[in-house]
């Protein structure tokens, strides 16, 4: 488990791949679940409805990342929106399934996409 490594999953869902329905069943977890801005608990199916829906979102463009591992097969991702419709601090969390890959399980703190 490397910073980079999470960094370029991480970032991959802040540009255009983020409305990638065959990426986004890859990259998130089974058990991936976010809370949005205003506090709702959406589930994955519910998160990558709404992503590959989103039309004309602005590119999210992030720094200061660090990361936090949490286990041997665990770590948290930390980092913070710079140039978004809101700046604001994020957290993701990652786990590395059976193959070795990692996969984002739990969102960060971010504005979902309008339903």
């Amino acid at each position: 488990m490397t910073l980079e490594h999470l960094k370029k999953r991480e970032c991959s869902l802040h540009g255009a791949r983020r409305r990638d329905r065959d990426w986004l069943e890859q990259i998130l977890h089974p058990d991936f679940c976010e809370i949005t801005r205003s506090g709702t608990l959406v589930d994955r199916a519910e998160t990558i409805a709404a992503l590959v829906r989103e039309k004309g979102a602005p590119a999210i463009l992030s720094a200061n990342f660090t990361l936090l591992k949490t286990g041997e097969n665990s770590a948290i991702l930390r980092y913070r929106t710079v140039a978004a419709p809101r700046c604001a601090p994020l957290i993701g969390c990652a786990a590395k399934m059976n193959a070795g890959s990692w996969s984002s399980t739990r969102g960060r703190r971010r504005p979902m996409a309008t339903r």
